[in-house]
């Protein structure tokens, strides 16, 4: 009997190791298949909101050229601009605001200088005299043409 008992340890030890080996490689296994489809699931959603923002951005900066470019074509506006007059640009362009404001959505106009310098906030017509540092009027000056993008503004939010 003591034979068989010898004989019994060995056989439950080993199947015990090899239960844990199997464990092991099951729960391995498990976690790297987690992994992939988090991963992938991840870089499917994040795909997706790329191309949702892109497509937002493009749909927005057509808009934002349609009214600039009826702000251009304003005779009035077109008029104080070149005369440099803050206060009749002001008288005409703050009811373009409040209509594309309602409208749109649009908070702002400015009114820069081609040294980027910011002749008229037509939403805060007191703050004016300072360069505008962002991005996007870096670009369209540099390339002298109409450059279209997102960028942070003074607080954070994106412009």
């Amino acid at each position: 009997m003591k034979a068989d008992n010898k004989n019994k340890i060995p056989f439950f030890v080993i199947l015990g190791l090899a239960l844990l080996i199997l464990l092991a490689v099951a729960g391995g296994t498990i976690y790297w298949q987690q992994r992939n489809y988090t991963s992938n699931s991840l870089q499917t959603r994040l795909d997706e909101v790329r191309r949702l923002l892109n497509i937002h951005v493009k749909h927005d900066s057509q808009l934002l050229s349609i009214i600039a470019n009826n702000i251009q074509r304003d005779k009035n506006i077109e008029a104080a601009w070149l005369a440099q007059d803050r206060a009749t640009l002001l008288h005409y362009a703050s009811p373009v605001l409040k209509d594309i404001c309602g409208q749109y959505g649009v908070t702002h106009i400015y009114f820069h200088e081609p040294n980027a310098v910011c002749f008229l906030r037509v939403h805060d017509p007191n703050n004016y005299g300072d360069r505008i540092h962002r991005f996007i009027v870096d670009e369209a000056i540099r390339k002298e043409t109409v450059v279209c993008g997102m960028s942070l503004g003074t607080f954070g939010t994106f412009n």
